[in-house]
């Protein structure tokens, strides 16, 4: 927008993935088991129980996922799908896949919280790939 150039729809696309991806982040870094929990320390495991807490952060993964899919689509090369798309999807889909494990394990605060961070991370490096 600062540039005057038209807009296009991986903008969207990509406000999208990386909001839900933060949200993930964010929730991921508030999961407790119910022995960590602390007195005192607000998380969304303790507001929304554990269960619940987790289905939110799985939902929010799998929307950062799924609106960043377009993005790739968009920026890759539509003849045939080549090493970095291949490549940006496994980065992409792999951590959305650890945060399903650590979630449907019971992994400790840590566990998840590295999940969450490493689907973050995942989304951004999967964009850089298929933009390099």
């Amino acid at each position: 927008a600062s540039t005057d150039l038209p807009w296009n729809s991986a903008y969207g696309w990509y406000l999208g993935s990386v909001a839900m991806g933060a949200f993930a982040f964010e929730l991921g870094r508030k999961i407790r088991l119910p022995h960590e929990e602390q007195p005192g320390v607000a998380t969304y495991s303790q507001a929304f129980g554990r269960q619940k807490a987790g289905q939110w952060l799985l939902l929010a993964s799998l929307l950062a996922i799924g609106l960043a899919v377009p993005i790739l689509d968009q920026l890759g090369d539509p003849s045939r799908f080549s090493t970095e798309e291949s490549l940006a999807y496994l980065v992409l889909v792999t951590p959305g896949a650890v945060v399903l494990q650590a979630i449907w394990r019971g992994a400790s605060a840590k566990g998840v919280e590295l999940a969450s961070t490493v689907l973050l991370l995942g989304s951004f490096l999967s964009f850089g790939i298929i933009a390099w």
